[in-house]
């Protein structure tokens, strides 16, 4: 996925994805806070896939939100339909408030996804802000939305952190 990704053309819409446990200290209500901030200035949808006890709160915040149009959950996937979401997507987002190493990390890493993280556990041992992944602590909204942003709205700076970030993948992993 990873390789074939560069050759193709760009895109008007950012494809955000989250992928894990839908629990609060993944950081998915966070992440849904940024995407009620950014909506009306940003082109972007945002799937979520996974369950947890967070998933009843997160689908409430999208319907109060009104984003139900820009956001879909999809459910634990897995096989064929995991790595289309691959394909899918543009930016892998990992907000949560303690990780070790994420596989899912790396696993969007090689899949040539730009990726915003959480700089927790041995991810800022790894990663460097803005080369491989843009880091981002625990928490802090603001300065998610601010990297989200960022990576949205500038084409140039999410193909770098893809590129660099599967190269960081095929050559470690």
């Amino acid at each position: 996925i990873g390789r074939a990704r560069f050759n193709n053309v760009s895109q008007s819409q950012v494809r955000l994805l989250f992928l894990g446990w839908l629990e609060r200290n993944k950081g998915v209500i966070e992440l849904l806070q940024v995407c009620a901030r950014l909506s009306s200035t940003h082109a972007f949808s945002l799937v979520i896939a996974g369950r947890g006890n967070a998933e009843t709160e997160a689908r409430e915040l999208v319907e109060s939100e009104g984003l139900s149009d820009r956001i879909s959950f999809r459910g634990w996937v897995q096989g064929a339909e995991l790595d289309q979401l691959f394909s899918d997507s543009n930016v892998l987002v990992l907000p949560s408030w303690s990780e070790g190493l994420p596989n899912v990390m790396i696993e969007a890493m090689a899949a040539g996804l730009a990726v915003v993280v959480s700089s927790v556990g041995n991810v800022p041992d790894l990663m460097t802000d803005g080369e491989e992944a843009l880091l981002v602590p625990p928490k802090d909204v603001k300065t998610l939305a601010k990297a989200l942003g960022r990576v949205i709205h500038d084409e140039e700076l999410r193909q770098a952190l893809a590129r660099k970030g599967h190269r960081f993948a095929e050559e470690n992993f």
